[in-house]
């Protein structure tokens, strides 16, 4: 039986989730890039609201991107030295906890400027995270497809938290139902991140322990010593 080359992808993909670990890194991965997205376009209508200017919304995405600039070359030295899972519940409980900033201090554009800041930060060490453990968790036959899938997703929550949710909870809810949302949104990513069982280390095969080749048998060492003792007597 053949495949059209779209079915084998189909099938490849839901094989790679079918992968319990590789599953929660998806799923964490995909949850907090959408509230990270709805979140920030949920700010600009904020900022937008409170100033009635452009420029304000262009210092609230200069806020975003700010961080990266000092903090690009870190992120690669600190992730080389750490532990990656810790690192995505980390990042996903302080963004979750900027959200609870944000609903109570929404009020000021500065305020939301500084806080963006530390928000934007914490996301910083995310997705080089998510594409370091990658590898860990899939063969290497497999590792196209995940890094595809991985692409896939950070467009796809792009278009689902900007042009979906944020929208959709902004109307119904106003500003502090999207805060709120985002927050639950950032603990369950960090959820997701927690179930990673992750072996960093492949274990080598296991030496023999005592004496070389696992110690002479019992057996052996007494035929010898009795061959060496009757040729000697």
């Amino acid at each position: 039986m053949t495949f059209d080359p779209d079915v084998r992808e189909v099938v490849r993909s839901r094989a790679l989730l079918a992968d319990r670990r590789f599953l929660s890194l998806w799923l964490s991965q995909g949850i907090s890039q959408t509230a990270q997205n709805a979140i920030l376009f949920s700010l600009l209508v904020v900022v937008l609201g409170i100033t009635g200017s452009s420029i304000h919304t262009s210092i609230l995405v200069f806020s975003f991107i700010l961080p990266s600039i000092p903090l690009g070359f870190i992120v690669g030295v600190v992730l080389d030295r750490t532990n990656k899972g810790p690192v995505l519940v980390a990042t996903n409980l302080l963004r979750a906890g900027g959200c609870i900033l944000f609903l109570f201090f929404h009020g000021n554009e500065w305020i939301i400027y500084g806080i963006s800041m530390a928000f934007a930060t914490a996301g910083l060490f995310f997705n080089p995270a998510v594409v370091a453990l990658i590898p860990s968790l899939v063969s290497r036959e497999r590792l196209v497809l995940a890094n595809s899938l991985y692409n896939f997703t950070l467009t796809g929550s792009q278009l689902v938290g900007i042009v979906f949710i944020a929208p959709v909870l902004l109307q119904s809810f106003g500003a502090d139902g999207m805060f709120i949302f985002g927050a639950a949104l950032f603990l369950l990513a960090a959820v997701f991140a927690a179930r990673l069982n992750l072996v960093h280390e492949k274990q080598g095969p296991k030496l023999p322990q005592g004496a070389i080749f696992g110690g002479i048998p019992t057996e052996f060492r007494e035929s010898w010593r009795a061959l060496v003792s009757d040729r000697y007597s």
